[in-house]
Formats: C-alpha cells, sequence, structure tokens
C-alpha cells in the first residue's frame, strides 16, 4: 500500500508492483486506467476527512485567525479536487475501489459519510459504494474468507440501516443493529405503544455474498420481536453489477 497524491507517484508505484493506492487527489485518467489494468486498488476519501477538519476548524485555541483562514481556503480546494477526481475514477472501468475515510479526531461514528459521497459527489451506483465497503474491502486486505462475506465459516457481522440504501444512500448513516461476530452490540428496541404484529423497522443488512469479489447483498429487515427469535424468508435476484438482493421479512 502506498499513499500517493500525484499521476507521477502512483503511476511510479503501480509500476513497482504496490497493490493499493490511497487517496489520489491529483489522479489523472492515466494513472486511473493504469491501476484499472494491473488490478490495482484505489482508496480515494472525498467524504469524510476534508469535511471533517472544515466542521471543527474553530475547535483549536492554538491556531490564529490568519493560519485558521488559509488552511479553510486549502481544505476547500482539496474537496474540490476530490469532487472530480471521484468523477473520473467512478468512470474508470474495472477500477477496484475500496472503501476508507482518512479519518482523524472528530470525524469517528461519521464513516458511513464516506459512502453518501461516493454516490453524491462521483455518481456511483450505490450498491457498488456498499460492495466497496465490505467484500471489496476485505478482499483487498486479504480477509475475504473470514469477513465482508456472509456464508458458513465467516465472521457473523451484520450491521443494519433504517432505509434501502439502493434509493436513499443515506439510509447507511442510520444504522438500527450491528452485529459483532455474532454478539448484538446495537439494536433499536420497539416502542412499547406498538402492537408485537405491527411493522417496527424496516433495514437493510449490509454485508457480502460468496463470488468473484464483485459481489454483495442486502438483506430488507422489519423487526417487531428479537431478531434472534425471527422467521426469514427471501428471494435472490441479480442485478448489472453482479450484485445479489435477498428481500426477506422478519417478524
Amino acid at each position: 500500500m502506498v499513499h500517493a497524491h500525484s499521476p507521477e507517484s502512483i503511476k511510479a508505484s503501480v509500476n513497482a508492483g504496490c497493490q493499493q493506492i490511497e487517496h489520489g487527489v491529483f489522479a489523472t485518467d492515466e494513472v486511473l486506467k493504469l491501476m484499472a489494468d494491473k488490478g490495482v486498488y484505489f482508496d480515494p476519501n472525498v467524504g469524510v476527512v476534508l469535511q471533517n477538519y472544515l466542521t471543527q476548524q474553530g475547535a483549536s485555541t492554538s491556531a490564529s485567525a490568519t493560519t485558521t483562514r488559509k488552511a479553510s481556503r486549502s481544505w476547500r480546494r482539496g474537496s474540490a479536487l476530490n469532487a472530480a477526481m471521484i468523477k473520473k475514477a467512478v468512470a474508470t472501468p474495472k477500477l477496484k475501489m475500496v472503501l476508507g475515510t482518512d479519518a482523524v479526531a472528530g470525524a469517528h461514528g461519521h464513516n458511513a459519510d464516506e459512502i453518501v459521497e461516493r454516490v453524491r459527489q462521483g455518481g456511483q451506483k450505490p450498491m457498488d459504494a456498499i460492495v466497496s465497503a465490505t467484500s471489496m474491502a476485505a478482499k483487498s486486505m486479504r480477509l475475504d474468507k473470514t469477513i465482508g462475506t456472509l456464508a458458513p465459516g465467516y465472521e457473523a457481522d451484520l450491521v443494519a440501516v433504517d432505509g434501502d440504501p439502493l434509493t436513499d444512500i443515506t439510509a447507511v448513516t442510520r444504522v438500527a443493529f450491528v452485529m459483532k461476530g455474532g454478539k448484538v452490540y446495537k439494536h433499536v428496541a420497539r416502542p412499547a405503544r406498538r402492537a408485537p404484529t405491527q411493522k417496527l423497522l424496516e433495514c437493510i443488512v449490509l454485508i457480502g455474498l460468496p463470488g468473484a469479489g464483485k459481489t454483495t447483498f442486502y438483506r430488507r429487515l422489519t423487526f417487531a420481536t428479537h431478531p434472534t427469535s425471527a422467521r426469514i424468508s427471501g428471494r435472490r435476484r441479480a442485478d448489472a453489477t453482479r450484485a445479489s438482493a435477498v428481500s426477506t421479512s422478519v417478524r
């Protein structure tokens, strides 16, 4: 993995055998195609890091007003460069983009914003953005035999969100259920005023499916009781990105 911004540094790194490029703010069509041709993973950071700097710019007690203004102008220029770069990256055929944030203090808990901005700024298909954060990311770290996929023998890591990210990508920021290693860490409780048979919450579970590194799936959940006592039924379908969708009801 190499942290590189300029076309020259990206090209040199890829030709030297690097398997993943981070950042790539000044990436050109030429080096984006080179990464795609060589099968190199690319992790552009367009949705969290600079936005966080701009949000937190008034938090420093040591920086002068002049320094803060200069930094703010630089971050805004960087955001514009990132917006142009991600459009080119998304338009590059077969470029393997994984999801990372380059997040620093103040940005924790906002990782999903990166998925949102990949779709908003870059025009990436929502399913492709989800894949980049699940099975594709796991494969880039050579962890695709243990995480990023829902299958026997894999870690039981699940995240469910309130809404359908394929129609509203901001749903990925509304986390309603978290399971890590089979242990539930978060579950939005059913309000007492609702009847047990009523639909409480529709969620989408974001996880990878086995395949050629370009598959994922979403599972629609309706929580009326605790999910561990739920009955699940589903129907599978394929879309143009070779992703799969399992639409289920949990009651």
